[in-house]
C-alpha cells in the first residue's frame, strides 16, 4: 500500500483475516469443550447459578459447624473456599489448564479431611461436588465470554473492511477515469 487508504484498508484486511483464523479456531474448539464439561448453560443466567451455588455452600459449613459444634468447617471455608467461590472467571482462565485452581482446591480439602471426624467428611464431600460444579460454571462463563468477545471484535473489523473497500473502488475509479 502507498497511500493512507491503501494502508488502511491493508491492516483492516489483516485484522479481520486474523480475528477470523482465531474465530475459526475457537468456534470448533470452545463449544465441543463447553458440551464435554457439562450440561451447557445459558450465559446469562451463569451469574444467577454462581450466587446460588455460593449460598449452597454458606448453609452446608453452617450445617456442618451447628452439628459438630466445632468452627473447623467455617475456618476452612473463610480461608480456602470463600475466595475461589467469590473470584470471578475471566478468560484468562481458558490459557493452560483451566482446572488447575479447583485441582488445588481439591487437594487442600483431602488433606483437610484426614483430619476431620466422619460426620463432617460427608460435610465436605458435599463441598467438594460444590467444588467440581464452580470449576464448571467458571469454564463455561469464560468459553461463552471469549466467543461472544470476539463476534464483538470480527463483526466491526469486518463492516469496516467492507466499507473502506467500497471507498476504495469508488476512489479508484473515479480518479482511474472509469466514472
Amino acid at each position: 500500500p502507498t497511500g493512507a487508504l491503501e494502508t488502511l484498508l491493508a491492516l483492516l484486511f489483516v485484522i479481520v483475516t486474523l480475528s477470523g483464523v482465531a474465530g475459526l479456531f475457537i468456534t470448533r474448539l470452545l463449544p465441543a469443550a463447553i458440551t464435554r464439561s457439562g450440561e451447557p448453560l445459558v450465559y446469562e443466567r451463569i451469574p444467577r447459578y454462581q450466587h446460588a451455588l455460593r449460598a449452597e455452600v454458606e448453609a452446608i459449613v453452617e450445617e456442618a459447624e451447628r452439628r459438630s459444634g466445632s468452627t473447623a468447617m467455617g475456618n476452612f471455608y473463610l480461608n480456602s473456599l470463600a475466595p475461589y467461590f467469590q473470584r470471578r472467571s475471566s478468560i484468562f482462565l481458558l490459557a493452560g489448564n483451566p482446572s488447575r485452581h479447583a485441582g488445588r482446591i481439591l487437594g487442600h480439602m483431602d488433606e483437610y479431611c484426614r483430619y476431620l471426624d466422619e460426620d463432617l467428611v460427608g460435610s465436605m464431600e458435599r463441598l467438594r461436588d460444590c467444588v467440581e460444579r464452580k470449576r464448571n460454571l467458571d469454564f463455561q462463563n469464560a468459553a461463552q465470554r471469549l466467543l461472544k468477545v470476539w463476534l464483538f471484535v470480527h463483526i466491526p473489523f469486518t463492516y469496516s473492511l467492507i466499507i473502506v473497500a467500497l471507498v476504495h473502488t469508488w476512489v479508484a475509479l473515479a480518479y482511474g477515469g472509469k466514472l
